[in-house]
């Protein structure tokens, strides 16, 4: 991890999502979709099981990357690129990726983070405005 959080290249980094999104959904099965499977029986819909953990490991990655920024601004330069990366996946129409950055962006722990929101460029936060009206759930 480097000095942004390992996220010093968002446009590189939403590419790479999206790859791997798209080799992830490939492998997707109509039959994995019935009656929950990925939640009843979960051999019946692998590939959406690891769909949802890889989601969930870039998620906590991700968080990982802002906290573990040890200054205020530090965090704040992460957090400006994780919304860059969510433009990014934007961008590529990979809205699984999207939903991936602004989840961490959302978490408890990097919410809390008020002295690092606060110094996060303006234009940064209404992209980030932007991102978060485009995925609610309205």
């Amino acid at each position: 991890v480097d000095a942004c959080g390992g996220l010093c290249d968002p446009v590189l980094l939403a590419h790479q999502l999206t790859l791997i999104d798209h080799m992830d959904f490939c492998c997707i099965i109509p039959q994995e979709c019935l009656h929950q499977a990925w939640v009843k029986q979960k051999e019946k819909a692998r590939s959406i099981c690891r769909l949802t953990k890889r989601f969930n490991q870039v998620v906590a990655w991700t968080v990982g990357a802002i906290l573990g920024a040890s200054a205020a601004r530090d965090r704040a330069v992460v957090l400006e690129r994780v919304v860059a990366v969510a433009a990014a996946c934007r961008a590529l129409n990979n809205l699984h990726g999207l939903t991936q950055m602004l989840s961490a962006l959302q978490n408890a722990a990097v919410a809390r983070l008020e002295r690092s929101w606060e110094l996060v460029p303006a234009a940064a936060m209404e992209c980030y405005a932007e991102l978060q009206e485009l995925m609610s759930p309205k």
